[in-house]
C-alpha cells in the first residue's frame, strides 16, 4: 500500500497487505505522519511528491498550465 495512485514506484510505501491489514496501514501511524506532513505542505519526507504538481495544485495557485501539461 502506498499513499497515492501516482506513486507507481512505491516511494511512499506504507506496508504490505499480505502482512498487515489494510485498515491498519491506512489509519496507522505511518499514514497519519504522511497526512500531517501534507497538511503542513512539507513534502520533504515524501519522495514521490517531490516532482509532482498535484500537492501544489491542491494547496496553491502557483502552478502553471505548462507544469500540468508536462505530466499529461
Amino acid at each position: 500500500v502506498t499513499t497515492c495512485t501516482r506513486d507507481n514506484r512505491h516511494e511512499n510505501l506504507l506496508g504490505n497487505v499480505h502482512d498487515t491489514p489494510f485498515s491498519s496501514l491506512w489509519w496507522g501511524p505511518g499514514m497519519a505522519a504522511h497526512r500531517a506532513a501534507a497538511a503542513r505542505r512539507d513534502y520533504a519526507g515524501l519522495p514521490a511528491c517531490q516532482g509532482c504538481f498535484i500537492p501544489r495544485s491542491a494547496n496553491s495557485t502557483d502552478i502553471s498550465a505548462a507544469e500540468i501539461e508536462a505530466f499529461a
